[in-house]
């Protein structure tokens, strides 16, 4: 097929076609003719490909730049086309550590990519320094404010951004060439690999083949984990000197080679090799032309180092770097990431310090502990474990690139390749090896289109600074001139890189075909059976050994995108039967495929021992006399009924017809999003049941993750596709949420949501009836929660629900629901959103809603009625009221109307402030007392009806006026409603119990 050659006049700005983004807005458009391009890519910088010269290549340089409005960002996406030389395809190319794109390794490989014909595109992420140049750290785009990450750069950098480029390079390319590309590609390595991994993860249909080497997935496990050996040093006050980890890596190696039967300085299977540096302390050796010995310190940080970070208990985190990666590393500041080591130092005089490599360092302090005063050196090994947990919990559905789920990237008929070195000492081999097991749990026959390739020896990928020598692709073409006049010279001599490697083929066509023996359609067990095995015989991952360039290149119907810079796949990966059968896993069970990978893992991070898998080992079909059933585990069907029997009736407290406890999980066995959500809701909830249930924790991270995935993707669609599906996982979420975190609920109650109460998507629900309608008022309710414990002005559209059909109806349901909106309204005066501060009681609007509020009482059905009420009292021990009642919704209601007067009576006392003399403190004593009774009403209208879940409204208001409680014995039974919250609905109080005592002694010591 032939391409078309485009003039030089048509690389113009006024001559290309703004291409279209949804939820995006393009601020520029700049097109330059790059002419007789004439530059050399080398295999070490250009990832995926051997080195390749662009000679005399003509291209168009096109820069479009855009923003997500609301966001406060810019973004660039450059794409490089070539005016005559067009094959018909795109690669796009990854960037590097911090970095999304467009900085000089980027540039490297678009040189080699638009040499070969293809277009050529890269991405920034709109991630720049304070000088607005290319980012290297995150210290300059990580925040917004102390304590607030900046969620929309990091989203970008995660995956947003990926996405928005894979869509504007189409574009620009049919707009440019008046036909549509025939195949799409991605390479990178590193980060570029975690950002191919996320596109086949999240985008399956943005790329036709991937080639993600060395990916960083896990990122908030392995950037965690990454700081573990510093953390050892730093306990120990001890760092031994880089000579000393080299001298026990070479050891190792020496040790561990001949175990595979050939000494070549590889170790090719280090699980049949059991070394300990502890058996090298006290030996001398030779650093730097002195003696030296090794320390008992150096060998404890190398064996904790290759076993990976643990809990103190002993409990295993994440993996660490194969034996034969580098533990030492260059400091300097001019190094590659293949000089870069978990346990490098800086040494002067003799005085040693940690040096760590830039990661872990910077994303706990800067992401985790939100503070950029924070330093890696108050890091331990006790502490490390709570911020590793906090970082996947909070980060991990935003740039985790854990899901092992690629059901979707197989739809889409994709070709996905990775290979990994045993020695990179920054990306442990471990973790792409454990996320391949985890794809092959799922889909047994993945190897049809996921290949993933074990290389001994080889390094680490990316490169940290550049030495510069000779001409060096830095920057972009544009930049450098207009209109380039012939130039020559290489890329600079940036040292090995930490795993380059060729692509023999001069197109990415990811052939993937099955080697000679297999059978048709059934991909066999690849094992490398001329040079040791994998440490895992079993485990399907192919061998290739690095031992320079092949005689031969491996032929195309073999695997045509094998990396020729090592030994090509050779035949010694033949079929082989073994451990590994695809049908000792069930196939396409509708659950599992529903999913995704098994939450042993947290977010697909480290195993846990556990009886329950996803997928059941034992009995894979049922047996034709067993009845039909959905495929639950045992574990799943136990979180499945707690959400119906347990968790459901509280979200339908004010609701008659039940729908969250009837309908959503009818809904959910068909619906992933939430079949996620209630296992992740339920596991929560079994957890805060069980204080030391950390097993269960990490499962129902996992399924929130998901969960949170499936969120983000839904609200990329445009919003006339969102639906009461969407809504009700949303409400479910933050339930999640509330009882996730203990010190402020409201910051991770998925904000982002915050904006569907203004969306007219939420006009379109409240008139809808059924779930729909329910979910709404649910999620309102939420909103108020957080409002209120905020104590922030009310972003929220209540017109919108004024649609509802909740106020042309009588049932006990719409007069509860009305009560909420109104409480709604009394928010929004007490904290109004002009800047005036609380209004005086006097005013109109006060005087306008409490009549409403009284009205609504006045009219309220018989069934609001407590069927039986005893008044507290004091001397007899009884601080809260008794009011049983009748009806649900009744219950829900009543609470509202109190908190109410609460806020009506809590105005009245801020406003009293002003008032001086005997009258204004009278006053404000009054108010106290009758907040305090609104407040013991609520607590005793919540404890009267333990079946309804009432408990929320009092917690929440007590965190707003709860220290006006004066009296011990009505402070001493709000401190007990707190632990029966805790209990029973199993939100966690303990912060709020502590600030409640914390101000009613400082108003004491008055």
């Amino acid at each position: 097929m032939s391409y078309p050659v485009v003039p030089v006049s048509a690389c113009a700005d006024a001559n290309i076609p703004i291409p279209s983004l949804y939820g995006a807005e393009i601020l520029s458009l700049t097109a330059v003719p790059v002419l007789n391009y004439t530059q050399t890519a080398s295999q070490d910088y250009n990832y995926n490909h051997p080195t390749i010269k662009a000679e005399g290549v003509d291209f168009c340089n096109i820069t479009i730049t855009y923003t997500h409005p609301g966001q406060d960002d810019s973004l660039g996406v450059e794409t490089w086309l070539p005016l005559s030389t067009w094959n018909g395809r795109i690669q796009s190319v990854g960037g590097g550590g911090w970095i999304a794109g467009r900085f000089f390794l980027s540039y490297q490989a678009m040189t080699g990519a638009v040499a070969e014909g293809y277009v050529a595109s890269s991405i920034d992420a709109g991630l720049r320094d304070k000088s607005g140049q290319v980012a290297y750290t995150p210290d300059d785009w990580a925040m917004v404010s102390e304590g607030n990450v900046n969620l929309y750069n990091l989203q970008n950098f995660g995956s947003v951004a990926l996405h928005d480029q894979s869509i504007i390079v189409k574009a620009v390319t049919e707009n440019f060439y008046g036909q549509k590309h025939e195949y799409a590609y991605w390479s990178g390595c590193s980060q570029g690999g975690r950002q191919g991994m996320m596109l086949a993860q999240r985008y399956p249909d943005a790329y036709d083949g991937i080639a993600a080497s060395a990916p960083a997935i896990y990122w908030n496990e392995f950037f965690s984990a990454s700081i573990w050996a510093q953390t050892l040093m730093n306990s120990r006050g001890e760092f031994p000197e880089g000579c000393e980890f080299d001298y026990i890596t070479a050891a190792a190696i020496a040790f561990c080679d001949p175990v595979d039967g050939l000494v070549d300085g590889l170790v090719s299977d280090e699980s049949a090799c059991k070394f300990d540096p502890m058996t090298l302390v006290g030996q001398q050796f030779n650093c730097s032309g002195k003696t030296s010995v090794i320390s008992k310190t150096a060998a404890v940080v190398a064996a904790s180092t290759w076993a990976g970070p643990r809990t103190p208990e002993g409990d295993f985190l994440w993996y660490g770097p194969n034996l034969d990666a580098r533990l030492s590393g260059d400091a300097s500041g001019g190094a590659q990431t293949s000089d870069l080591g978990y346990a490098q130092t800086a040494c002067i005089n003799g005085t040693c310090e940690g040096a760590p490599a830039g990661f872990g360092d910077k994303w706990i302090p800067l992401f985790v502990q939100k503070n950029s005063s924070a330093s890696w050196k108050d890091l331990t090994p006790e502490n490390l474990p709570g911020f590793f947990k906090e970082s996947i919990r909070g980060f991990n559905s935003i740039i985790g690139t854990a899901d092992a789920d690629l059901s979707g990237f197989r739809a889409s008929g994709g070709k996905l390749m990775t290979y990994h070195g045993t020695a990179d000492g920054l990306i442990p081999l471990k973790q792409t090896t454990h996320y391949y097991k985890e794809v092959l749990k799922l889909d047994p026959k993945a190897q049809d289109f996921y290949r993933v390739f074990e290389v001994p020896g080889r390094k680490s990928e990316a490169s940290r600074a550049v030495e510069e020598t000779g001409t060096e692709v830095s920057s972009s073409p544009a930049t450098q001139s207009t209109q380039a006049a012939a130039r020559s010279g290489s890329i600079g001599s940036h040292a090995s890189p930490h795993g380059s490697a060729s692509f023999e083929s001069q197109q990415l066509t990811f052939a993937f075909s099955p080697p000679a023996g297999s059978r048709p359609g059934e991909a066999p067990a690849q094992r490398f059976t001329g040079h040791g095995s994998h440490g895992d015989g079993n485990a399907p991952i192919g061998f290739m050994l690095n031992r320079g360039p092949p005689a031969e290149p491996p032929p195309r119907s073999s695997f045509a995108s094998s990396p020729g810079y090592l030994d090509s796949i050779r035949d010694g990966l033949a079929s082989e039967s073994g451990g590994w059968n695809p049908g000792e896993v069930q196939p396409q069970l509708q659950i599992s495929y529903l999913l995704g990978d098994s939450p042993s893992t947290q977010g697909g991070s480290a195993p846990r021992e556990r009886t329950e898998s996803l997928i059941s080992d034992v009995e894979v079909r049922p047996q034709p006399t067993d009845p039909e059933h959905c495929g639950f585990t045992g574990r799943q069907a136990y979180l499945f009924r707690t959400y119906i029997m347990r968790i459901a009736p509280s979200i339908d407290a004010c609701h008659d017809a039940r729908p969250f406890t009837l309908d959503v999980p009818r809904l959910a066995l068909s619906t992933p999003i939430l079949l996620n959500g209630i296992f992740a809701l339920a596991s929560r909830f079994d957890t805060q049941a069980d204080d030391n249930a950390e097993k269960t924790d990490l499962e129902s991270t996992y399924y929130h993750n998901r969960c949170i995935e499936l969120l983000i993707e839904a609200f990329s669609q445009p919003p006339e596709t969102w639906d009461s599906t969407l809504l009700t996982a949303v409400v479910i979420m933050r339930l999640y949420e509330e009882y996730d975190n203990e010190t402020d609920s409201h910051y991770h109650h998925l904000r982002g949501t915050r904006n569907l109460l203004n969306h007219d998507a939420i006009a379109r629900f409240v008139t809808q009836g059924g779930l729909a309608e329910a979910a709404s008022w649910v999620h309102l309710r939420q909103a108020l929660y957080v409002f209120l414990v905020r104590r922030t002005p009310i972003e929220i559209c209540l017109e919108n629900f004024e649609r509802s059909s909740t106020f042309r109806m009588n049932d006990d349901t719409a007069h509860a629901n009305r009560i909420v909106y109104l409480f709604a309204k009394v928010l929004k005066l007490f904290f109004p959103d002009d800047g005036t501060g609380f209004l005086a009681s006097s005013t109109a609007a006060w005087e306008e809603l409490q009549g409403e509020v009284e009205a609504w009482y006045r009219d309220k059905p018989v069934s609001f009625r407590p069927l039986f009420y005893d008044r507290p009292d004091l001397a007899r021990g009884k601080p809260f009221p008794v009011l049983w009642m009748s009806a649900c919704p009744a219950t829900v209601g009543l609470g509202y109307y109190y908190a109410s007067k609460a806020i009506f009576r809590f105005q009245d006392y801020n406003s009293s402030n002003s008032m001086v003399g005997f009258e204004g403190t009278k006053k404000r004593f009054d108010s106290e007392r009758e907040i305090t009774f609104y407040l013991c009403i609520l607590m005793g209208l919540a404890l009267s009806n333990e079946a309804v879940n009432a408990y929320y409204l009092p917690a929440h208001m007590l965190s707003l006026c709860g220290h006006l409680i004066r009296h011990p014995l009505e402070r001493e039974h709000t401190i007990k409603y707190l632990a029966q919250v805790r209990n029973i609905v199993q939100w966690k109080t303990g912060a709020l119990v502590k600030t409640l005592k914390e101000q009613w002694a400082e108003l004491d010591s008055f």
